[in-house]
């Protein structure tokens, strides 16, 4: 878990347990889209503080879905012992903050990356931040197309990862991994060794 505030990432891991994580994968994957593919249902703001306040031991944190984000993380942000967390990969890494939120789940291979943009601030943020956006952009077009970027960019730096997906996926071609190797490597994510 990439942080915006110091925080330890073992605060980032534990989001439930027991009965609650098994009821919240039951009501999450109840609804379906026409697709077949499970979908979450939407969760208004009011339920999200109404369940802190009533488990504030289980529910600790919120990662909010909504498009557009920003409504409501303004509207659950700085919620007294309910931290929050901006997704999309840390493409939202610049505005979360302004929106109250403790943390960002990011891209696994970009954490480092975004690591050194919290360790910063003012225009430094700012210039670190802005070679990731291309990258962090290219990769969120969908979740099964961010999942196969992360695993190829993954392998790239010497993970032992395959790109073989549970989920369907579009076709990735040579191109594609171009595109995404060439933004990887202005990002600094990895070396131009090829």
């Amino acid at each position: 878990c990439s942080r915006l505030k110091r925080r330890s990432t073992s605060d980032c891991a534990h989001l439930s347990n027991g009965r609650n994580t098994a009821a919240a994968v039951r009501v999450a994957t109840a609804t379906t889209h026409e697709s077949g593919s499970p979908v979450a249902p939407e969760v208004g703001a009011r339920l999200v503080v109404q369940l802190h306040e009533e488990h504030p031991s289980v529910v600790r944190y919120v990662k909010p879905e909504a498009v557009p984000y920003t409504e409501l993380m303004a509207e659950l942000g700085n919620r007294s012992g309910l931290g929050m967390l901006a997704g999309l990969g840390g493409s939202n890494y610049l505005d979360a903050p302004d929106l109250g939120a403790t943390g960002v789940i990011p891209f696994p291979e970009s954490a480092s990356a975004l690591d050194r943009v919290a360790d910063s601030s003012g225009d430094t943020r700012r210039a670190l931040f802005e070679p990731l956006l291309p990258l962090l952009s290219f990769q969120i077009q969908t979740l099964e197309h961010a999942v196969l970027c992360s695993k190829l960019l993954l392998a790239e730096r010497g993970v032992a990862i395959g790109p073989s997906m549970r989920m369907p996926t579009p076709k990735f071609g040579d191109r594609s991994r171009d595109v995404l190797i060439n933004h990887a490597v202005r990002a600094g994510i990895v070396g131009d060794e090829r």
